[in-house]
């Protein structure tokens, strides 16, 4: 038994009866019913020539089987009794008017309805290009879209298309189901004209109220049924939704067929019946349909703060579009501006909230504390303080006061008035447990834990946070959940727990995205990245910080200070100082005017280990200042980035001393990260770091268990740089490792493990990618080494030259007007400076070579990053291109050795620029040629990652953004192949070119 389903216009018919073409099948269609059934029913056989095979019965019109001559009886002997070799069809435009449950249970009943029969979009692109053509682009996706694929729709589309200019062809997919269309009169007549009053009553429902949620039994079983015949699309998800379909939605939208009055008594019906099943939101929306003003107002007055909290702040935001006379109340204008606040429209809030004070300097504790939240989330943690002091502050018996309070307590904790912040918190907790509200406890609980984790006390921190959460669950307040759990990431992440951080961001993420509130989108964006970067998850996070950066600036927030600052962390961990210099330095200027501690810490001490690569004196400054601010959850890593500027400049004594009062607080808190870093650099500053190497096990088992990847690499690398017993394996793997996540081995240069361990191999190390660089013997060389900026200069010509200078030419670049005898002896004096710092304090040798015609730098004796670039890049791309096995692992460590743009600090030196784009070209289609390796052995995740690297270097490369769509789309992610298909469009449009209409369409066969 097969039975299809479906209203008229779906294709029944058609689809079975080009099927049957090819087999042995009888058919009998509407008007046959009674004279032929009959004789089958009683003889089957009879259909059947002898010694044939199998047959098929095809029954079309089966609705109209008429139930008065028992013809609908003998249907249902003919089902029922059919012998094995009958195979019956039953196409029908309604359910069958018997049951078939007895062979659904033995498993001999296939259903086909309205979902398998729609035309799915290539069907329409190539019927589109067989008639009109694909013009304007994308013309097919737009016919998918606005008929749902009903083969009808699709056909009656075509043809109104056959003699439109293309221009004109948008017009005529709106004109569709319009008043006096032929569509229109077939949905009139053959499709709502043969429906049951009952299923006309819920399609006129469905057309006014857009859904239908949680229905009755009875109408579930209808809808359901609707469904079945393709009137009704219910939504994918855990709750049951039903909607229109979208030619029927744009067919009820015409007055002629649904009118103003009829709407309105609807709109009225469902916003009565939601408020009584304690839906505020769509009773908002439904009452604002109508036309209800008075009710809008009194709706928002009495759950206008629910509605807000509960994450339907967009429903506040549609009533205020309201007339004003139905709006003039300082609660109503409260509320809209809490709702404005929570969307990001800040300057709106603060005229709505105005407006509710009455312009009144003072400030009752409801309009204050949330006036004073909206200051918070603007960073200006001064202009809070200001607020609330304005604010009247004394019954300490409401749930607002309890927040007003709780608020007061958490700014002053973050400009570091810790004292001040205690004595808030005491009369906050009075003011909620007089309160005995849930959303007063959740606000009180939250700032007892950000007071426990700068204690430190771990285990009250988390029992307190865990408190806050139930308390903001139980209020129902869906915005205290997001900021909770944004803290409580924040809170893991300082104590070195990044898994435990990335699984409450992601939550964070998720309620954030629900309340449509961008400023906890952008915190919870900022602390995924934190938590991506310490797992050694580069990629991903440079793709969240680009997100939280985006949103701070677009909201106008100093808490862009804090994705700055991860920014910061993340150019550092590749080895990319100048990129983090700029980043922790606008977060100081971001942070500074408002003190905020946590921003200005963290800026301080990666700025503080950045420093250290070429100047130590300034990195103690930083480094003593951030110790100086005495913040609990900076303690660590301010420790620690004082102990590495201590050992950078030779001062065991004092490394050795931060590393022990490091190792003591990580052991306070459980931070097994920060006791592992701190370990390291135990044995680093002491006298003799082979004989403690050993300690360097214990470490990496601590960076393991926590999947600290990358920081587990640089730990074994280091063991094995101090002389431990490490297999060579396993060194290996370890700077594979590294490399794989961008990071230049031979050159982290910001203070910390790896620049205070020294690397076998040449004496001399330059690095050109990236900030330059001279490192003799695995230590920096500082600027004041050089006595002379012209000697800086002429080492990287040199570099840069790649082969013999002529003297001559030497002297011209470096003193172009000066005359020849004066040059030759200001370059004789530079030879000489070079010659000493690359020397440095050896009486032979070095790498700088000249036969006084000519001066080179003799690559026997000096390694450059940018050369070991170029070489093994051409030799990965060879194997590319040959089909070598080791081509993916060549062209890896090829994208990982590229650590930065050529001389990154000086960018626009005319010797210079040819080689940048040589590299940059380069490195471009190592990137290329490694994301489509990766995409062809199914690493989706490595495709993806090499991928976005190739748009962070341009945002423009079309074929990047193919690329990236495809493999997202293949993989199965389509939530994130539409949104970068999304950036796609915005991208090219931005260069005034057209992009391709619809990528996802287009790449269905975009070769891996």
């Amino acid at each position: 038994m097969v039975v299809v389903t479906g209203a008229a216009g779906w294709g029944k018919t058609s689809a079975v009866a080009e099927w049957a073409e090819s087999r042995q099948a009888v058919w009998v269609g509407a008007g046959e019913h009674d004279r032929l059934l009959r004789p089958i029913a009683g003889d089957p056989a009879r259909l059947r020539r002898p010694g044939a095979g199998e047959l098929f019965l095809v029954v079309d019109d089966v609705q109209a089987v008429s139930a008065e001559n028992d013809s609908v009886a003998v249907l249902e002997t003919i089902c029922q009794n059919a012998p094995d070799w009958l195979h019956v069809l039953l196409l029908s435009r309604a359910e069958l008017p018997f049951s078939l449950a007895r062979l659904r249970g033995r498993g001999m009943v296939a259903e086909i309805d309205a979902t398998h029969l729609a035309v799915r979009p290539a069907e329409i692109h190539a019927l589109v290009q067989a008639t009109v053509g694909d013009d304007p682009p994308g013309l097919a996706a737009l016919i998918h879209q606005c008929t749902a694929g009903w083969p009808v729709a699709v056909r009656a589309v075509v043809e109104m298309m056959r003699d439109v200019a293309p221009g004109q062809r948008a017009a005529v997919l709106r004109r569709l189901t319009a008043p006096g269309e032929r569509f229109h009169g077939f949905l009139t007549e053959e499709v709502l004209g043969q429906e049951s009053p009952a299923a006309r009553a819920t399609l006129r429902r469905l057309a006014v109220l857009g859904e239908i949620r949680t229905p009755g039994p009875e109408q579930e079983r209808l809808l359901t049924e609707l469904t079945r015949r393709g009137l009704v699309a219910r939504a994918v998800g855990d709750a049951l939704r039903w909607s229109l379909i979208r030619p029927l939605a744009h067919y009820f939208s015409h007055e002629a067929v649904l009118s103003t009055r009829e709407r309105v008594e609807l709109h009225l019906e469902a916003g009565r019946r939601y408020l009584s099943e304690g839906a505020p939101a769509d009773a908002l929306r439904h009452l604002a349909s109508a036309g209800a003003h008075s009710a809008c107002a009194a709706l928002l007055v009495e759950h206008g703060d629910a509605l807000v909290v509960s994450g339907h702040g967009d429903a506040v935001l549609e009533a205020a579009g309201l007339p004003t006379e139905f709006l003039d109340d300082p609660r109503i204008h409260q509320v809209v501006g809490e709702a404005q606040r929570t969307a990001g429209h800040w300057a709106a809030a603060m005229e709505s909230f105005r407006r509710a004070s009455r312009f009144h300097e003072e400030l009752d504790a409801a309009l204050g504390w949330r006036i004073g939240m909206l200051a918070f989330t603007q960073g200006e943690f001064g202009n809070t303080l200001d607020v609330l002091g304005r604010t009247r502050l004394g019954d300490e018996d409401t749930q607002d006061e309890a927040r007003a309070l709780a608020l007061l307590a958490t700014t002053c904790r973050m400009v570091g008035e810790t004292a001040r912040a205690r004595q808030a918190m005491a009369r906050a907790e009075a003011a909620a447990v007089r309160s005995g509200t849930p959303g007063a406890r959740a606000a009180i609980h939250q700032v007892l834990a950000m007071l426990a984790a700068a204690e430190p006390d771990r285990r009250e921190a988390d029992v307190q946070c865990l408190n806050a959460l139930h308390s903001a669950q139980a209020a129902g307040d869906l915005l205290q959940v997001g900021w909770i759990r944004v803290c409580h990431a924040f809170h893991a992440c300082d104590m070195g727990s990044p898994r435990q951080a990335l699984a409450e961001a992601k939550l964070a993420l998720r309620t954030s995205e629900q309340c449509g509130c961008p400023f906890l989108t952008g915190h919870a964006h900022t602390v995924r990245a934190r938590a991506y970067l310490s797992l050694g998850a580069l990629d991903e996070a440079a793709a969240d910080l680009g997100t939280a950066v985006d949103t701070f600036q677009r909201l106008g927030s100093r808490f862009l200070a804090w994705p700055l600052c991860v920014l910061g962390d993340l150019h550092r961990t590749r080895g990319q100082l100048v990129r983090a210099t700029a980043d922790y330095e606008e977060a100081l200027v971001v942070a500074q005017p408002h003190h905020d501690l946590f921003a200005l810490g963290h800026a301080l001490i990666g700025l503080a280990r950045v420093r250290a690569a070429d100047d130590l004196a300034a990195a103690r400054t930083l480094a003593d200042r951030a110790l100086g601010m005495r913040e609990g959850l900076l303690e660590i890593p301010a420790r620690l980035t004082s102990g590495w500027v201590a050992l950078l400049a030779q001062d065991r004594e004092r490394a050795a001393a931060d590393a022990s009062r490091a190792a003591k607080a990580a052991r306070l808190r459980r931070d097994g990260p920060g006791l592992a870093e701190a370990i390291t650099l135990g044995v680093l500053a002491s006298a003799d770091p082979a004989a403690r190497a050993d300690l360097l096990d214990e470490a990496v088992d601590l960076w393991h268990e926590h999947g600290c990847r990358l920081e587990e690499a640089v730990t074994r690398v280091v063991a094995a740089r101090v002389g431990a017993p490490v297999p060579d394996a396993d060194v290996c793997l370890a700077e594979e490792t590294l490399r794989a996540a961008g990071v230049d081995i031979g050159g982290r240069r910001a203070a910390g493990p790896l620049a205070a361990s020294r690397p076998s191999g040449p004496a001399v190390f330059i690095r050109a990618l990236g900030a330059f660089q001279v490192v003799v013997d695995g230590t920096p060389v500082p600027k004041t080494a050089w006595q002379s900026r012209k000697a800086r200069d002429l080492l990287k010509i040199l570099v840069t030259r790649r082969r013999p200078v002529p003297r001559e030419q030497l002297m011209e670049l470096l003193w172009p007007e000066a005359d020849p005898v004066k040059a030759g002896n200001r370059l004789s004096v530079l030879l000489s400076l070079v010659r000493d710092v690359l020397r440095q304090g050896q009486s032979a040798g070095g790498p700088l070579a000249s036969d006084g015609g000519a001066v080179w730098l003799d690559r026997s004796r000096v390694r450059v990053d940018l050369e070991e670039f170029l070489t093994g890049a051409e030799a990965a791309l060879r194997a590319d291109r040959a089909g070598q096995a080791d081509a993916t692992a060549r062209l890896t460590a090829a994208a990982a050795a590229c650590t930065g743009e050529v001389l990154e600090d000086e960018p626009y030196q005319e010797w210079a620029p040819l080689l940048a784009e040589e590299v940059r070209a380069t490195h471009f289609a190592v990137l290329r040629a490694l994301a489509s390796r990766l995409r062809q052995a199914g690493d989706v995740d490595g495709a993806v990652r090499y991928t976005l690297r190739l748009l962070a270097k341009d945002v423009y490369d079309e074929e990047a953004y193919l690329m990236l769509i495809a493999t997202l789309r293949d993989a199965g992610r389509l939530g994130e192949a539409r949104r970068y298909e999304r950036i796609y469009h915005a991208r090219m449009k931005e260069m005034g070119i057209a992009p391709h209409s619809s990528p996802l369409g287009r790449l269905r066969s975009y070769p891996a």
